[in-house]
């Protein structure tokens, strides 16, 4: 059996991750399934491993619904000053803004919230000869939970329905400012349908997270076997598995504080629920929020692109998904980086945040060729 080929793949899916069940960020379930990814490593001959440690909370919730609630307590309070009113308000949106670029760690109250042990394992395979490239290979460990507002009857809203708010707290920014009582009344009220939406939006269990991101953890671990069996001449290898994307990016924001030095030259790829549908790199970034975006950097791109038309039997193509992952951050620091990412047939990626993200849902044909077009994408730079 070929070490990228679909039901390899699909077995490392169910080894690796589902067999822990959910796998909240900095929980036991996501630490086992980092220690059982070592083992593996160090029993195939990939010995070079580091566990990078942090701290992290579990869900990005705390970093959406408590700025909400301090922007809410001056104006549900009467007579209080417009000023004091207007601070909160304005707080509550740089706050809210954080959260949703993936920066909720730079939030001032983020070690308040509740603290869980999290970590992301990196492995390194050398190349045969002297290294005149580097490419990083990213797949995050951690699930996120059932969510509502992910469900296929309002998923095309989520952009819409997160803008709105992020409006909505402006304009009570300006009407605390001005002291327009009708203005602020309306904005206030929908500041709090919105806070209690994001409540019920957390109530959800955590998702067993085959396809997020099991999927990707499957081929970053496939990729790193066949680059040991088949090295590449002047190509080194980084397996990057990050903890704590679901939250705020925190494992590849540690990694990035750890080997940021060494690693500013390398093309990172990054793997984002590759398990279902057509495969596609994607062009262009867009987020939860309409302001929300970002793209790669034009090196990856122009490499995914000369890949996809020298090797047309993948069947992989450029995409602008509403998606916003940690070649994000990797962007906003200064790094190159490329998602791979599945898609289902209306555009969205396959069973995302939902209790369907199961192994029986996941397709080893779409794994194979994720992790060949990697592999290509790897080859053609070396």
């Amino acid at each position: 059996m070929s070490l990228l080929e679909g039901k390899r793949l699909y077995d490392h899916v169910q080894r690796f991750a589902t067999a822990f069940g959910p796998r909240p960020a900095g929980g036991p379930n996501e630490t086992a399934a980092r220690e059982v990814l070592k083992d593996y490593l160090h029993q195939h001959g990939i010995q070079q491993t580091t566990n990078l440690p942090f701290s992290t909370t579990n869900t990005w919730g705390y970093g959406l619904i408590v700025p909400l609630i301090l922007a809410l307590i001056p104006q549900c309070i009467p007579h209080t000053n417009r000023y004091l009113r207007t601070a909160a308000s304005l707080l509550s949106l740089q706050q809210s803004w954080l959260a949703l670029n993936g920066q909720m760690r730079y939030q001032p109250l983020y070690r308040l919230y509740p603290q869980y042990p999290g970590g992301t394992l990196v492995a390194r395979i050398p190349a045969a000869q002297t290294p005149k490239h580097t490419v990083v290979l990213v797949g995050h460990t951690d699930s996120n939970k059932h969510r509502s507002t992910f469900s296929p009857e309002l998923k095309r809203y989520l952009r819409l329905g997160s803008t709105s708010i992020s409006v909505a707290m402006l304009g009570n920014i300006i009407a605390s400012l001005l002291d327009e009582p009708r203005s602020r009344l309306a904005t206030t009220a929908y500041m709090l349908f919105s806070l209690v939406s994001l409540i019920a939006d957390e109530l959800g269990p955590y998702v067993e997270g085959a396809n997020d991101n099991g999927s990707a953890m499957a081929c970053v671990l496939g990729l790193g076997e066949q680059a040991l069996a088949t090295p590449l001449n002047s190509t080194e290898i980084w397996l990057a598995f990050t903890g704590s994307e679901e939250v705020s990016h925190d494992g590849l924001n540690v990694m990035l504080d750890h080997y940021g030095a060494q690693l500013q030259d390398a093309y990172w790829i990054d793997f984002e629920m590759v398990g279902k549908g057509s495969i596609h790199f994607v062009e262009q970034y867009h987020g939860l929020n309409y302001l929300v975006t970002c793209q790669p950097d034009a090196d990856s791109l122009h490499l995914a692109q000369t890949v996809a038309a020298k090797h047309p039997e993948l069947q992989v193509t450029g995409s602008k998904p509403l998606i916003y992952d940690e070649v994000a951050t990797l962007r906003r620091r200064g790094f190159r980086g490329i998602t791979l990412v599945g898609l289902d047939s209306d555009g969205f990626l396959g069973n995302w945040h939902q209790r369907t993200d199961t192994i029986e849902n996941i397709e080893p044909h779409a794994l194979e060729r994720a992790a060949q077009f990697a592999w290509h994408m790897m080859k053609h730079l070396d």
